[in-house]
């Protein structure tokens, strides 16, 4: 009878998961680009799945990037495939991109709603733990953006997933499984090695408590190196010097420092997310939820130590699952630090599982359904108080460079604009600190540059040189020819403010309406 009973509680909680997650859906679509802003990453990305597409080539490289060298290889070429339908069917434009994004949040979620139900064992506080990780204002970033964060999260949540649910089967087909699940990401990002890392160090605990056998983990790591050698095949066959350029690209973003460098670099690298400090990235105020964290983690650490060393009776009947939780945020971790390029978007690896912690020790608590709704009401109103919200602002941007500039005109302008123009049209301001045996008039003249949109972030940039040479590279000899040329060859056809998108120096966003002048290239020389 109390078997009955129970179960009418529970057939509610599970219906609400679906009904939540088609809500969540609706309200992704409707702002989906009102926040985040349009980062030029994603224009990037999306700009060279349309350069392939165009091409009929996985091998060919931006358009817009026509004077700084660029080398192709596989490693990302599956993010494209995955784009490319998006484009086909709703056309090209910020929303169709962020589409993927928004479907690779949902199937997350999804995944980590099992996992919740596996490690909290309360289908209430699972549903309030989705709650409260879908309404965080890092998880809704990552979700939105164009980028292939959220896609490598739901290979880390579905590969997790994976693991503890035969957490004590041995067959060799879960190991290639896993292997193949992660090494296929590879074809998404690079990133896909925190997931080898956190998956990788459950099989080592698994192994220290004979669920796991030695095998099962050598079965996983060659299955995985047999993949990644796949996508290096691949991209030789892309670029004969694959390495060469893979390894000169990653030391201009530091991978190549030393293991002290990359461990001493961990501690700026949290600070500048505290802080908000990013150059052109938009950066969610999640100081409570680093603080909050952190305190989980601490606590976790001495858990950990009752459950795994003390090996505590009753803590590990009750908490079987919870080393892993705490052993994959080390995987993360250590394939964080060990890649050593500290991009602001990969902190969001670390959230589903910290709060998968947080509400593992509401669990344990009496009061833990009314904690559970407390802690999901309070990340709403963090989110919605802190969040940086533009409604209609990329539309109206575009819009205004509309009133001045054909679709069709050959241009000369910021990359965050490419979404307007038609293929092969736009010429993205980095360029001009890559011309090396020419004049920028020259330059010019070769490209057919028809329109020149001048954006007075420029001007900011030259004049605070070195400090925002991040943004285009080095402004210092190419903005006086720039100037020169148009104060000759250039003819005023109109101006527009654009307080969001006028500047990439994320510091900047919003302080003032920044100007933005159209220029009609009148006469060659």
């Amino acid at each position: 009878m109390n078997t009955t009973l129970n179960s009418r509680k529970i057939i509610p909680i599970k219906k609400l998961f679906p009904v939540f997650l088609l809500a969540y859906a609706l309200f992704q679509i409707v702002t989906l680009t009102d926040y985040p802003f349009i980062h030029s990453d994603e224009p990037w990305l999306s700009g060279l799945t349309r350069t392939m597409m165009h091409e009929g080539d996985l091998s060919a490289t931006e358009y817009f990037f026509d004077s700084w060298e660029r080398y192709p290889h596989a490693l990302k070429t599956l993010f494209h495939l995955l784009q490319m339908p998006f484009l086909g069917l709703f056309g090209y434009s910020a929303f169709s991109v962020r589409l993927l994004s928004v479907l690779f949040s949902l199937l997350t979620l999804t995944v980590f709603y099992k996992i919740a139900l596996l490690v909290l064992k309360d289908e209430k506080i699972s549903l309030a733990f989705i709650l409260a990780l879908s309404f965080d204002n890092q998880f809704l970033y990552a979700s939105r953006l164009a980028r292939q964060e959220i896609i490598i999260l739901f290979v880390l949540a579905l590969s997790f997933y994976i693991f503890i649910k035969n957490i004590d089967n041995t067959k060799i087909i879960f190991d290639l499984l896993l292997a193949s699940t992660i090494g296929l990401a590879i074809g998404i990002h690079p990133n896909s090695f925190i997931v080898a890392a956190a998956i990788g160090l459950c099989y080592v605990y698994s192994i220290f408590l004979k669920k796991k056998k030695g095998t099962n983990l050598l079965i996983y790591l060659f299955a995985l190196a047999g993949v990644a050698a796949f996508y290096v095949f691949l991209s030789f066959q892309m670029d004969p010097d694959f390495l060469v350029h893979f390894f000169d690209r990653g030391a201009q973003f530091n991978v190549d420092r030393s293991v002290f460098e990359k461990l001493t670099a961990f501690g700026p690298f949290i600070g500048n997310i505290f802080t908000q400090n990013s150059l052109t990235y938009y950066m969610p105020n999640i100081r409570i939820q680093l603080v909050g964290f952190a305190l989980v983690l601490i606590l976790s650490f001495f858990y950990f130590i009752k459950v795994s060393i003390l090996q505590h009776a009753f803590v590990q009947k009750n908490s079987a699952l919870f080393p892993y939780l705490f052993l994959s945020i080390l995987g993360i971790l250590f394939g964080i630090i060990s890649i050593g390029r500290y991009n602001v978007t990969s902190i969001v690896f670390f959230f589903p599982f910290c709060y998968l912690l947080l509400f593992f020790f509401i669990g344990q608590l009496h009061a833990d359904r009314l904690a559970s709704l407390i802690i999901v009401f309070l990340v709403a109103i963090h989110t919605l108080l802190v969040s940086d919200i533009y409604p209609n602002d990329y539309r109206h941007y575009l819009q205004d460079l509309s009133n001045y500039v054909e679709k069709d005109s050959k241009v000369l302008s910021n990359l965050n604009t490419e979404f307007y123009f038609d293929y092969d049209r736009l010429i993205d301001y980095r360029n001009l600190s890559h011309i090396e045996d020419r004049s920028l008039e020259d330059y010019l003249l070769r490209e057919g540059i028809e329109r020149i949109v001048y954006y007075e972030e420029l001007d900011e940039i030259y004049t605070s040189s070195p400090s925002y040479d991040g943004v285009y590279g080095s402004m210092d000899e190419t903005l006086p020819q720039l100037k020169a040329f148009l104060s000759e060859h250039g003819r005023e056809i109109g101006q527009f403010t654009a307080p969001v998108y006028g500047t990439n120096i994320s510091s900047k966003i919003g302080q003032k309406k920044w100007k933005i002048t159209v220029y009609a290239v009148t006469a060659w020389p």
